[in-house]
């Protein structure tokens, strides 16, 4: 075997060698790659879970969760797995956009409330003349099963179905084309979700109620062994008394604007993405009694 340029015998690794050392650098360079800063708006895909207080806490920046390196790998995975999906429908003959006249993704903005889209789709089979707005979604096994077997992601996947209406509602389209992938097996599933303007006009609103509210909101439940307690990254905040992260929101002075800005009651004075990381030096968080 010819000797790499540049790198004597005593530089090669031994056979069986442990390579540990490598996996461990990937993992930092995962993480240090990684841009963990909490949103500045209330995402659309947020809005499905049932507790408000998660909602509001996700919103409110109450606590930070930190996601080892693999489950930053996963999220990148879905966010690549979008370029396969508008391959596929495009090598489908399916009419694809996935950006705006400016290059820009599609999205929505209302106030403090906002979503990003997969793009549009038209030509399709089942409605050549209809405009489907595009989500796409990677699962795995277990999660896959459940979509399959309910056919119906309003039943399988509230959230999923709540972030779509939304996305309708806002965009002014009557139908989404949702995909989603087996990431274990390379299955797919198709759904066309009709638009429940009903529906979405009350998510909507909920969603501006959330931001709007100063005082904390109830919690889906009071037992910590609740099982979407449990699953709840802000379960350490609610149900064990770890300490709100200190920042302007979580600050009972702080008030999210319906135009899109924050304003301090207190100091009287706008308050800034920087600032409201920051925090002054003498906040009041919510009251948790």
């Amino acid at each position: 075997m010819p000797t790499p340029v540049g790198l004597g015998h005593r530089g090669m690794p031994k056979i069986g060698e442990s390579s540990h050392g490598t996996l461990n650098q990937i993992e930092l360079a995962v993480l240090a790659r990684a841009k963990q800063e909490q949103r500045p708006h209330l995402g659309a895909s947020v809005l499905g879970y049932r507790c408000e207080r998660r909602v509001q806490f996700t919103f409110r920046w109450a606590y930070r969760e930190s996601f080892p390196a693999r489950i930053l790998r996963l999220f990148k995975r879905g966010e690549r797995e979008e370029a396969v999906f508008v391959d596929l429908l495009r090598d489908a003959h399916i009419l694809v956009w996935e950006t705006d006249s400016d290059g820009e993704q599609f999205g929505f903005k209302d106030g403090h409330f906002a979503g990003s889209i997969d793009g549009f789709a038209a030509r399709l089979p089942e409605a050549p003349q209809t405009v489907h707005l595009l989500e796409f979604k990677t699962h795995g096994e277990k999660s896959f099963k459940t979509l399959t077997k309910a056919q119906s992601i309003a039943k399988s996947h509230p959230q999923h179905y709540v972030q779509v209406q939304v996305y309708m509602h806002a965009l002014h389209v009557t139908r989404t084309l949702y995909l989603a992938v087996n990431k274990n097996t390379d299955a797919l599933y198709m759904e066309r979700v009709r638009l429940d303007k009903e529906f979405a006009t009350y998510q909507n609103e909920r969603a501006q109620m959330i931001i709007a509210e100063t005082r904390l909101m109830p919690p889906i439940s009071s037992d910590p062994s609740w099982y979407e307690c449990k699953m709840c990254p802000f379960h350490p905040v609610c149900h064990e008394n770890v300490p709100l992260q200190v920042s302007c929101r979580t600050c009972t002075h702080a008030q999210a604007r319906r135009d899109g800005t924050w304003f301090c009651n207190k100091h009287e004075n706008l308050l800034t993405i920087d600032h409201q990381r920051e925090a002054c030096n003498d906040p009041e968080p919510f009251d948790r009694d």
